[in-house]
């Protein structure tokens, strides 16, 4: 004890213990509202960031987690005849397998406009940074920035929205109908399990896609029959497979939204 009283006025103190999560947000992130997302689209080509609203666009469609969006490459989503694809399908990072995905007519235009003004080859990255060359693409920390900085200009809390915010909104624009809890289609099925109806569903899958082809940026938001029908295939689609909920078959109204709150 002598010795530590000697020594203490050279000894550096320790700084308090701070937790890594202290005044941030954490948990799940809201989804971009239609509205928003025009606005967001809106803004982006008012600026002419054409990048950004590449990016952003792309995210909306294909409602992929952000490691596999920013792994796109232009092979990905031209053909050989420098067309862009209507549908592509990507191998997942987290879970290996391939989900297919769809691109609207204004997501394909931009895509288009965005690789001629960036010179960009078949094997060079979509997102690139600014500074950057692109056989390299930009980091998740990167898109999480932007996407704070996008909802921020108009108007929205960035402390509320992130890169999953991105993934999440097609999918939450989706979750409206009269039909609202996986259980009540497993019931209309006559399925005993989750899965059975996970397997049906997966049958529809291009018909998901259609659904998800009319939610368009720059265009009136439409509700179709075809929409409500098979809005929870849809969600098959975006990877949130029904086979994902572990905790139990059971889901309950308050829990719906939770089906897109991805892993």
């Amino acid at each position: 004890m002598f010795f530590k009283k000697l020594l203490s006025p050279f000894v550096k103190s320790k700084k308090p213990y701070v937790p890594w999560n202290k005044g941030i947000s954490v948990g799940s992130k809201k989804p971009i509202e239609f509205d928003e997302a025009n606005q967001i689209m809106t803004n982006l080509e008012r600026m002419r960031k054409w990048r950004d609203l590449a990016l952003f666009s792309c995210g909306f469609d294909t409602m992929l987690r952000g490691i596999d969006l920013l792994s796109l490459k232009v092979s990905d989503v031209q053909n050989i005849h420098g067309e862009i694809k209507n549908n592509l399908t990507v191998r997942q990072h987290k879970t290996g397998n391939g989900v297919l995905v769809c691109l609207t007519e204004h997501t394909q235009r931009v895509l288009k406009k965005w690789i001629k003004l960036a010179n960009l080859r078949d094997t060079d990255y979509l997102f690139f940074s600014e500074r950057g060359t692109p056989d390299k693409p930009i980091t998740t920390d990167h898109l999480r920035r932007l996407v704070k900085g996008w909802v921020k200009v108009i108007g929205l809390d960035p402390k509320e929205y992130s890169s999953h915010s991105l993934r999440r909104s097609k999918v939450n624009i989706l979750d409206t109908g009269e039909i609202s809890e996986v259980t009540e289609i497993r019931d209309l099925l006559g399925h005993k399990h989750l899965s059975s109806t996970q397997h049906y569903l997966k049958k529809n899958l291009h018909k998901a896609l259609e659904a998800a082809r009319q939610i368009e940026l720059g265009k009136e938001l439409e509700t179709t029959p075809d929409i409500v029908a098979i809005r929870k295939a849809l969600q098959i689609l975006s990877s949130a497979c029904l086979g994902n909920v572990r905790r139990s078959e059971k889901i309950l109204p308050t829990q719906l939204k939770t089906l897109v709150d991805f892993p």
